[in-house]
Order: C-alpha cells, then structure tokens, then sequence
C-alpha cells in the first residue's frame, strides 16, 4: 500500500479514530537499541500534531503523490 492510500484511508476513518491512530503513532518509540535519540513528546506536541495532520489534510495528499 502506498503513502498515499494510506493517507486517504485514514482521511475516511471517523474523528475519533483518527485520534486514535494519531495518538498510537504520536506513541511510537524507537527501539531502545536504536542509535537514534528521540526525545519524549510531550502531550501539548501530540495535540499540535494531531491538528496539524487534520487542518491540512490537502497538503498531505499532495505530498503522498
């Protein structure tokens, strides 16, 4: 499956799901073994993000092309 698809999947997911996915991927860590260092993400940031993704959702389906 694409980006795209992807993006246009979760573009059809109810408000409440899509929080819910936002919020499992806001979650994600790297693996503890990694190399890369990722910061904790504070609440504030995961809220940010999640209306960042749902205000400009036109923005990313240009992107995911």
């Amino acid at each position: 499956m694409t980006a795209k698809e992807l993006f246009e999947e979760y573009c059809k997911l109810p408000q409440a799901e899509q929080d819910e996915v936002m919020a499992y991927l806001m979650g994600l860590r790297l693996d503890k073994d990694s190399p890369v260092a990722r910061p904790e993400v504070t609440a504030k940031f995961k809220e940010i993000a999640a209306e960042v993704f749902t205000t400009n959702e036109e923005l990313f389906k240009k992107l995911a092309n």
